[in-house]
């Protein structure tokens, strides 16, 4: 009978040490890790919009006109009024335009301000708010356009797209910028 209760303990002694080796190696998969970290910046809440201080310009009546320059500029404001008083809840943008015309004209705009890379005329500075900025400073027409150019008239659009003053997200939402506006901006 001695022979069997050893037996019988060297078995439980068995089962115990592969239980044990089992939980050993098991309670990794079952332990719990956390980790914290603390991440510090700003964020400014507040909307992007502006307003056309002038009225885009209607050249309609061009008949026997021999082409040269044109007086009409273009501004914008950071602002939801032409006057700038409507600037609540505003924020400083990034400032980039394109114009779309029927190719008989060109612009004239200050390239200390602005920065010409393919279709865009990307702002120098900072969009402030109330600020506002003359993107077009008068218009060019070709003498040697032929005159049919100007029967129906001569049709402008200024595109302009703004966003926030952060650099870190130029990238997502002015595909294209050049690297040499992104370097000089504040």
């Amino acid at each position: 009978m001695s022979e069997k209760i050893g037996n019988l303990i060297i078995a439980l002694l068995s089962v115990a040490i592969l239980a044990v080796m089992v939980l050993y190696a098991t309670l990794p998969s079952f332990s719990y890790y956390s980790s914290n970290t603390q991440v510090q910046g700003t964020i400014t809440v507040g909307e992007a919009n502006f307003e056309f201080v002038n009225d885009l310009p209607l050249f309609a009546n061009l008949t026997n006109y021999t082409g040269g320059q044109i007086d009409e500029s273009v501004s914008v404001i950071n602002a939801r009024d032409k006057l700038g008083k409507n600037t609540t809840n505003l924020i400083d943008c990034y400032l980039r335009f394109s114009i779309t015309d029927n190719a008989a004209l060109s612009v004239n705009y200050d390239s200390s301000k602005f920065l010409q890379s393919g279709n865009y005329f990307y702002y120098k500075g900072v969009f402030a708010v109330g600020q506002t900025v003359k993107l077009i400073e008068s218009f060019d027409v070709d003498p040697t356009n032929d005159e049919t150019v100007y029967e129906n008239g001569l049709n402008v659009s200024v595109n302009v797209d703004v966003m926030q003053a952060t650099k870190s997200m130029i990238s997502a939402n002015f595909v294209g910028a050049p690297q040499e506006w992104i370097s000089a901006l504040p």
